[in-house]
């Protein structure tokens, strides 16, 4: 019984969490300016998926954070890159994105152009 509730539990924060707020409040929260979180919520992606209910937003994210790694001068290392796609559940995946994904941008950020202006398609 408790399974079963926990599960429900699980679902009913997934339909009510908004990632790409989520993202930002992390990417904020790990030093990102204004200014190059700007940058990221004037992409027509970013700003698509923010009226998508989660389900719909997760894989928009993790296209434009696979950009964004694309542009590091060296790959990023396969567990990053593994750790954006492999989370099935929502939840999941945004806690990946918070220990995971979003310190390596952070530590990367100065090497990435995005984050100085440049666009991305």
């Amino acid at each position: 019984m408790g399974i079963i509730i926990y599960r429900k539990a699980e679902n009913n924060m997934e339909k009510e969490l908004n990632l790409c707020n989520e993202v930002i409040k992390e990417m904020s929260k790990l030093g990102f300016t204004a200014t190059e979180l700007s940058y990221l919520q004037s992409h027509p992606t970013f700003i698509d998926a923010l009226i998508r209910p989660p389900i719909e937003q997760k894989p928009m994210l993790i296209m434009l954070f696979f950009k964004l790694l694309m542009m590091l001068p060296t790959p990023a290392p396969p567990t990053v890159r593994i750790q954006l796609n492999s989370a099935s559940s929502t939840i999941n995946w945004l806690e990946d994105m918070k220990l995971t994904i979003i310190p390596f941008l952070a530590v990367h950020k100065n090497l990435i152009p995005f984050f100085q202006g440049a666009s991305i398609h």
